[in-house]
């Protein structure tokens, strides 16, 4: 944990686009009172719940940079010994004789995954979702009893809701862990219960986490998830059909079935990189092989509770990576099913051959194969910012010289993401957004009439703030211009400096007019 905490706190800050398009500003708006006052200045990412980002936001904004980012880092790292955790009960269980030290390297090697490390020294928050997944397995593994305890599936329900009430995302994993939960009972008596309670915990615990922000957005719009679902809910202000990313879905069923063996050598079909990670694989293989080795111990009349566990391990993996493919299928969305993915080998592996690792030429073929999925990993290139100083704000930005923007209305464009500048506007009148992306272009397009009234009823300064660099440029600003009936002139923008800037890349204020 030390040493996650120093290497966190060294690495260079995160500036890729959602921690620079939306987590900052919404954990700033909301420290700052303005959810009520802006009208989504990082279009529809502002109305995600902001109770992650305001945890952040409360750190960063009181420490340094590094030594708030290292302690933001040890949440990922506990996962860790969640994971070391994991294998020994799970090795317990399997009645195989496994040393600590050797615990250790399979827990790092299921840790060590390409979308863990997207969340390295980072301010985003998909790994909280990984944490909860891998904890409520921990307990399903009671060292105590052959099957969990009403106690220990209240906790795990708890885990999983909280995390589920934070990030509406992680529903895959309450999804998995629910049909874990269903197998691991031993009987139907077992069973009604474990759902009764699992039910209720869960629920509650969501609510605690999300439950005022989704009575938030239903007071507003009329739908608690808003603009999320809204041929369901109805509300006014949200697209007039479903809505979602859907650039990532498989196209069909039998695709969807089969692409983990395709995205694991190249990603790009869920990610924006071709990157490569066969964890998953690794796992959802396992997953079959267990089910098979355990149907054909139970035609023969030797299923125990080892296959049962076992069995409870791989419908939590396999429901929740169906429930990710028909939802998302954006890589880090699955992260808990990366890490999972050496555990569930290894349980099929224990389950053939529980002495796999007393003998030497077995226990070299495993950490052989430890090794080859350590080295077989590639990582995604993030755009990361050195540290100035050790003692320099994780975000900051210096407005030009003899601009005013007091009272002004601050248009922030979201096709490069510029919500991090937002702290700089502080007395500005209104933020809003414009130049959204395509994909996301049609969640709020009922929504942008109450920010074309606002700037039609008011006589106030309007300023664009946008990205300048890569393809970024004056074709960008007409856009946004564009979007609300402006004006624009490129050649009266001015640069700002901020801790995001990089080389020739860097952000810019740019008057427009009516």
């Amino acid at each position: 944990m030390a040493v996650f905490f120093v290497f966190s706190a060294i690495a260079p800050r995160d500036a890729h686009f959602d921690a620079a398009h939306y987590h900052l500003q919404n954990g700033w708006s909301f420290w700052q009172g303005r959810l009520d006052q802006d009208l989504a200045p990082s279009e529809m990412h502002s109305f995600l719940n902001p109770v992650h980002s305001a945890i952040v936001w409360l750190i960063i904004s009181h420490l340094p940079g590094p030594l708030a980012i290292g302690l933001l880092g040890l949440v990922q790292a506990s996962i860790l010994p969640a994971l070391y955790a994991l294998l020994a009960r799970l090795a317990w269980r399997m009645k195989a004789d496994v040393s600590p030290a050797i615990l250790m390297v399979m827990a790092f090697v299921a840790f060590a995954s390409q979308p863990m490390m997207l969340m390295f020294s980072s301010i985003l928050n998909d790994h909280w979702g990984a944490l909860g997944f891998i904890l409520a397995f921990v307990l399903l593994l009671p060292t105590d009893r052959p099957a969990p305890g009403l106690k220990s599936l209240a906790l795990a329900s708890a885990i999983v809701g909280l995390m589920f009430g934070l990030k509406l995302t992680n529903a895959v994993y309450v999804a998995g862990f629910a049909a874990a939960v269903l197998v691991a009972a031993p009987d139907h008596a077992a069973r009604l219960k474990a759902v009764a309670i699992c039910a209720v915990v869960g629920l509650l615990s969501a609510i605690v986490t999300g439950g005022w922000w989704a009575w938030e957005m239903y007071e507003r719009f009329g739908n608690p998830i808003f603009p999320n679902l809204n041929s369901l809910f109805g509300s006014p202000y949200g697209p007039d059909t479903a809505f979602r990313d859907e650039k990532f879905l498989p196209a069909s069923f039998w695709e969807g079935v089969v692409r983990p063996i395709f995205f694991s050598f190249d990603a790009s079909p869920i990610n924006e990189q071709a990157t490569s990670d066969v964890r998953l694989l690794a796992g959802y293989i396992a997953c079959f092989a267990i089910l098979g080795l355990s149907a054909r111990a139970a035609w023969r009349g030797k299923a125990d509770a080892r296959h049962r566990i076992l069995c409870a391990l791989a419908a939590g993996f396999l429901v929740t990576f169906a429930v990710w493919t028909l939802m998302f299928s954006i890589q880090r969305y699955a992260m808990g099913l990366y890490i999972a993915g050496p555990v569930l080998m290894m349980g099929a592996l224990w389950l053939v051959w529980p002495q796999t690792l007393n003998e030497q030429r077995p226990r070299l073929a495993v950490l052989v194969l430890m090794a080859a999925l350590l080295l077989s990993t590639s990582f995604e290139r993030l755009r990361r910012v050195p540290w100035q100083s050790m003692d320099e704000p994780y975000v900051w930005t210096k407005l030009p010289a003899g601009v005013d923007v007091t009272d002004a209305v601050i248009i922030l464009s979201s096709h490069y993401p510029t919500g991090f500048t937002a702290p700089a506007f502080s007395d500005a009148h209104l933020l809003t957004h414009g130049d959204a992306r395509p994909w996301s272009k049609p969640a709020l397009a009922n929504y942008r009439p109450l920010i074309q009234a606002e700037i039609d009823r008011s006589q106030r300064a309007i300023f664009a703030v946008m990205f300048r660099g890569q393809e970024s440029g004056s074709q960008a600003l007409e856009r946004l211009a564009s979007d609300y009936q402006l004006k624009a002139d490129f050649d009266a923008c001015h640069p700002m400096q901020t801790a995001f800037d990089s080389g020739s890349t860097h952000w810019i204020l740019c008057p427009l007019t009516r």
